[in-house]
């Protein structure tokens, strides 16, 4: 993985949200039901990126995944959001890539 991935992950989220064309994310909280959004965020204490993007996505969410691994990032998964599926309410699918 490059060291620029480490040293500015923030600055790697926002190119992905600029790439889709989508805001940051605001953050989670009560108010919005913890769902902060459709974008890309950095989660420092996770030390993971994580990607929501709606469902009708999905080929989208495939290529963010491939865009981490083409990074060098090795721990790259989609899920479903919060683990919900659209027939229960959720927001679409999470790419997540860990360092």
């Amino acid at each position: 993985m490059s060291s620029v991935l480490k040293e500015f992950p923030e600055a790697f989220a926002t190119r992905i949200n600029k790439i889709l064309e989508m805001p940051d994310p605001v953050p989670g909280n009560r108010e919005n039901g913890w769902f902060a959004g459709y974008g890309c965020r950095w989660c420092k204490f996770s030390k993971a990126w994580f990607t929501v993007l709606p469902f009708e996505m999905q080929p989208v969410a495939e290529t963010v995944a491939s865009m981490f691994k083409n990074a060098g990032l090795q721990d790259v998964t989609i899920t479903l959001e919060a683990g919900v599926t659209q027939a229960e309410g959720g927001k679409g699918y999470q790419v997540s890539a860990r360092i």
